[in-house]
């Protein structure tokens, strides 16, 4: 099932990652079931630095227009995937 942010993502070479929360066996029409979106690259930013080694492109820092950004990021090339390394660098 493809849901709106997926049409929205096709052409980055990630996909949506949708995570249930609460109980998968319940039968009752008063609970709804909660969704949350899990964030799984980093936000737009300018100023920032890149490296790239072998089959990983490394992403540090930068400003998002509100704030400076310390987060660490590594883009897999053969999974074509973000990991984040760590969310501040200054800690």
């Amino acid at each position: 099932m493809e849901t709106l942010l997926d049409g929205n993502v096709k052409g980055w070479g990630v996909s949506t990652k949708w995570t249930l929360i609460g109980d998968k066996n319940t039968n009752s029409k008063n609970q709804s079931k909660k969704l949350t979106f899990v964030v799984v690259w980093p936000g737009s930013r300018g100023g920032h630095q890149m490296a790239i080694s072998k089959e990983k492109i490394y992403l540090l820092g930068g400003y998002n227009g509100t704030k400076n950004l310390s987060d660490f990021w590594v883009w897999h090339m053969d999974t074509k995937q973000w990991e984040c390394i760590t969310p501040d660098t200054e800690q």
